[in-house]
């Protein structure tokens, strides 16, 4: 059988080409380097934010952030009978006051008027204004929280829905004074003390919490 002669230099440079080829093709197919290079580096978390250092006077004007909720309690908060362990007020022996704010993709929002007011009932934990100012009055001294505040005014408070406003990222800060933390546990669980502000952020990061003035005698 006839069979075709290859010359030599034909031969050497067919086999150097086949050995560029099979580099190209990533040799003994290990992992393409050209690949993993091309990939994004992952984004950098958000900064944690800082307290502002330009305080909101409270007590200046009746309404703090945008009119959102209707005044007063919702049709499946307090309606006078005890709720979540909060009671009508019988006397004000024990009387301080706390700050809650919610912001929304950068926007403040209204906490509502007379929440937990009610005919022949203010409890324990209620407003007067829309400044996010929560009255907490009772006979003694008690543990009172911000779950039992969403209960008395009938919304709901989670990392997936507050007060009704669902599919965004929450996330909750803490401020004593000038100590500022963020809060990663059950959002129900924070206590309510006196001249302690708390903020709920959904969605859009910020970059500063609101820091408060409070007036004299609060």
């Amino acid at each position: 059988m006839y069979r075709p002669r290859i010359d030599s230099k034909l031969k050497l440079a067919l086999v150097s080409l086949g050995l560029a080829a099979l580099t190209a093709c990533g040799g003994d197919g290990g992992d393409d380097s050209s690949t993993i290079s091309s990939q994004s580096p992952a984004p950098a978390p958000s900064p944690a934010p800082t307290l502002s250092t330009a305080p909101i006077a409270l007590g200046t004007t009746p309404t703090l952030g945008t009119d959102t909720w209707p005044s007063g309690n919702t049709a499946t908060g307090g309606k006078g009978p005890a709720i979540a362990g909060i009671t009508c007020a019988t006397s004000a022996a024990y009387h301080v006051h706390a700050h809650v704010a919610i912001i929304r993709n950068g926007e403040m929002l209204a906490i509502p008027k007379n929440v937990g007011i009610v005919p022949n009932c203010t409890y324990d934990l209620h407003t007067h204004d829309a400044t996010g100012i929560i009255h907490i009055e009772s006979p003694a001294y008690r543990r009172f929280t911000l779950g039992q505040f969403f209960a008395v005014w009938g919304q709901p408070l989670s990392y997936t829905n507050v007060a009704g406003i669902t599919g965004l990222p929450v996330k909750i800060f803490v401020n004593d004074g000038t100590e500022l933390h963020e809060h990663t546990g059950d959002l129900g669980d924070i206590d309510l003390i006196s001249r302690r502000s708390v903020t709920i952020v959904v969605g859009t990061p910020v970059s500063t919490i609101p820091s408060y003035s409070w007036p004299a005698g609060m």
